[in-house]
């Protein structure tokens, strides 16, 4: 994603899903993922950094269930169909 996107949808749909997640913290993205959320790695990350975000949600089973159970809870609490409707309309006032 580059600096000017929103929080990329397929993020929120696999963030609701538990799926653990590595990204960048480029745009939005930190809207939604933080350290404790998701993996996160770099803006400019090499390979070698996706490795080891890799490595440690494998290996890491405990961690990486708490930081899904966490991505669950916020993206059902400030995520939902009703809350983008409010900040719509928050918008048109």
């Amino acid at each position: 994603t580059s600096h000017m996107d929103g929080i990329p949808n397929i993020l929120l749909e696999i963030g609701s899903l538990g799926i653990p997640i590595i990204s960048t913290s480029a745009g939005a993205i930190t809207d939604l993922l933080n350290q404790d959320r998701a993996y996160l790695v770099p803006e400019k990350a090499t390979p070698f950094e996706y490795k080891e975000a890799l490595d440690k949600a494998l290996s890491q089973i405990e961690q990486r269930q708490k930081k899904s159970k966490k991505l669950i809870e916020f993206v059902r609490a400030n995520h939902t169909l009703t809350k983008t409707e409010e900040a719509f309309l928050e918008i048109l006032k």
